[in-house]
């Protein structure tokens, strides 16, 4: 077993000039390491790539987690996540932890993050967190797609204006999850997903999705909902001025 974040922690300076390509050995497991500094400066586009399913593993500490920052004024700047498992993470506490951070110093919306027939698995707490302030949409792609993932569990959209930022699930399936989404702010679109055997969480106040502000939009379309526990009689959805449809 490698340990990535040593091995790789130096990307950070070569993503000055130029695209880089992080390719992983085939079906190999790498440690995401506590004591690392586990954070990567984005000046222009990352993509991390495996071929058959690589698995990064956290080590069930919140200490491990990753965290990319998009620094500079370069116009479409990209994090492409493709065929990684994620595994093994296990934040102090569920509801405040993130597995992946990013921060974007940027006044546009012209990033994009996206993670490609991905896994995650074990990960306990959410899976992003977005340290974002936008000023000005220039694009309606968006700004973080899963396309053809499976166990997913997501946290809150972040805290922009509602028009400047979407997150979009696209042929993903989500499984034995606390709960989908907190959509305080921003766009969020199901599209064919899958929902098994949600549980929900007692510190959420509905079994799937959240959406308690005006400023967020929630889409679900030609998704399945299926064997979801209610026992904690909540609700599938709370919607407080904001858009479901």
């Amino acid at each position: 077993m490698d340990n990535w974040s040593y091995n790789y922690n130096d990307i950070s300076n070569s993503l000055k000039y130029r695209e880089i390509r992080v390719i992983f050995d085939n079906e190999k497991k790498y440690n995401i390491s506590p004591y690392g500094q586990n954070h990567f400066n984005i000046y222009y586009s990352l993509i991390l790539y495996s071929e058959k399913g690589s698995v990064l593993d956290f080590g069930d500490s919140p200490s491990s987690s990753l965290r990319f920052h998009f620094l500079n004024d370069e116009e479409n700047q990209k994090l492409i996540f493709k065929n990684l498992t994620f595994k093994n993470y296990r934040g102090i506490t569920e509801i405040k932890d993130h597995l992946i951070n990013f921060s974007v110093g940027k006044d546009k919306n012209d990033i994009s993050v996206e993670f490609e027939n991905c896994n995650f698995i074990d990960i306990n707490g959410y899976l992003l967190n977005i340290e974002i302030t936008v000023k000005q949409s220039v694009t309606d792609s968006p700004q973080v797609l899963f396309k053809n993932s499976l166990n997913l569990v997501d946290g809150r959209v972040p805290r922009i204006n509602a028009d400047s930022f979407l997150v979009k699930y696209e042929n993903c399936t989500f499984e034995n999850v606390s709960s989908v989404a907190i959509a305080h702010y921003g766009v969020v679109i199901y599209d064919n997903c899958h929902f098994i055997r949600g549980n929900g969480f007692y510190e959420f106040p509905s079994s799937l999705i959240c959406a308690p502000s005006y400023l967020s939009k929630v889409t679900i379309m030609n998704s399945v909902i299926e064997d979801t526990n209610l026992t904690t009689n909540k609700p599938f959805f709370i919607i407080s001025e904001a858009t479901l449809r």
